[in-house]
């Protein structure tokens, strides 16, 4: 029993189970009001939508929408559950670990969902002018569409490994470089 004591108290800085229990309750709590909240923001999204945006446009509207509603629920949810880690009390060695855990895995998740938004925007662009119903617009539209999509998941790539401690100068030069050269290339074919 006495080693059971050591190691709870060794991780967690509540006095009593009881007092761990309450804790945790609340931490759950949190987690569950984060997750209401974001399927009550995301049921209101056309509505939100339309009073933010003060949109006319069906097509325009729905592409709102669609880029904003999933990168909403999962920043509410990132939210909600490092809110509700931050709610436990841990011993202050444990503690600080997982404080820093948290705020790192936090920030990472906003710097993905970030990039989701990013790339749901550029995806849904098309409706955002009905001059890209033309065929041979709407060709070249989903050509820079992908080239857009694909540089906007490089740049996240590269920020979340910058994030984590990766040095990421030499893939960026690379980027560079590998862009002057595909100009290059194109030059003729352009002309």
């Amino acid at each position: 029993m006495e080693k059971i004591n050591e190691i709870y108290f060794n991780i967690f800085d509540a006095p009593t189970a009881a007092d761990l229990l309450i804790s945790v309750l609340g931490a759950v709590l949190v987690f569950c009001l984060s997750k209401f909240i974001a399927k009550l923001i995301s049921s209101k999204a056309k509505f939100i939508a339309q009073k933010i945006f003060k949109i006319k446009n069906e097509n325009i509207e729905n592409a709102v929408v669609a880029t904003i509603t999933k990168p909403v629920n999962y920043f509410i949810t990132a939210t909600g559950i490092a809110a509700a880690v931050m709610l436990i009390p841990f011993s202050a060695a444990t503690g600080a670990v997982i404080d820093k855990f948290v705020i790192k895995a936090y920030r990472l998740a906003v710097i993905a969902i970030l990039g989701m938004v990013a790339v749901s925007a550029v995806d849904n662009i098309q409706y955002y002018s009905p001059k890209f119903s033309e065929s041979e617009n709407k060709t070249i539209l989903q050509f820079f569409i992908k080239i857009i999509k694909a540089i906007i998941m490089f740049l996240v790539v590269a920020i979340l490994l910058k994030e984590v401690g990766f040095d990421v100068t030499g893939l960026i030069t690379s980027l560079g470089l590998g862009g002057v050269v595909l100009a290059l290339a194109a030059q003729d074919t352009a002309s």
